[in-house]
């Protein structure tokens, strides 16, 4: 079989299947329309997701500029910015404090509390967001400068 005998998605399926392998060797920044952003962090429920998402374009950037902790509300699709406070880590435990609220997490799994709720999360760090959300993240972070 010739290679012009074969349907033009069969094409565009090899090099997405490649281009999965290739992001899974080299870490967790998602491919789309904008890659100058990668997920650092990554906890996620049924109800929430929150991830640090970092602009990789920003070289010389302030750091609030570069970083971002985003709480993310599946039900209703809303993106809001965490407002950094401290960090504190140790061998087991880090945690990250907002103006929001407090997150504490480990290897395998984190909570967030605040205003009055407590959400218990799963580790996702290294995993990929679905295409969607990433792109909403994205392009809210693009219009806070």
């Amino acid at each position: 079989m010739s290679l012009n005998a074969l349907p033009q998605h069969y094409f565009y399926i090899c090099g997405f299947i490649n281009q999965l392998f290739l992001d899974m060797e080299h870490g967790n920044e998602q491919k789309t329309m904008n890659s100058a952003y990668k997920i650092l962090f990554l906890f996620e429920n049924k109800e929430i997701i929150i991830a640090e998402v970092k602009r990789t374009d920003l070289v010389d950037a302030p750091k609030d500029q570069k970083y971002h902790w985003i709480f993310y509300d599946k039900a209703g699709g809303s993106v809001q910015k965490l407002s950094f406070v401290s960090m504190n880590s140790s061998e087991n435990l880090q945690e990250r404090t907002f103006k929001q609220g407090e997150l504490k997490f480990s290897k395998s799994e984190g909570v967030f509390e605040g205003d009055g709720k407590r959400f218990v999360l799963q580790n996702r760090t290294g995993d990929s967001l679905p295409e969607a959300v990433f792109r909403q993240i994205c392009q809210y972070i693009d219009l806070l400068y």
